[in-house]
């Protein structure tokens, strides 16, 4: 079982080690045909070019100048040990 095992654990690593190598290569090879720097020319590339400088974003058409009211629950604030206290025990 012992050998199992081990020859399990060599085919993984091995696996595993190949399959890093693999990784690696793909990412720091240049891609086949192409050299590094080289202009690809793109069908319909007439493009009229970007304005310098943006005009102000527009409005949406749903916005609003006041923001809507979100209603807010009360909030007890009294800290003594009143009567008055909701779910008191006293």
């Amino acid at each position: 079982m012992n050998r199992l095992h081990s020859a399990l654990l060599g085919a993984a690593l091995a696996l595993g080690l190949l399959g890093a190598a693999s990784g690696l290569a793909a990412v720091l090879a240049p891609p086949p045909d192409t050299e590094i720097g080289t202009r690809v020319e793109v069908d319909g590339a007439d493009l009229p070019p970007a304005p310098a400088t943006p005009g102000p974003p527009s409005p949406s058409p749903t916005h609003d100048d006041e923001p809507e009211e979100v209603p807010q629950r009360p909030v007890d604030v009294d800290d003594d040990d009143d009567d008055d206290d909701v779910g008191d025990d006293d």
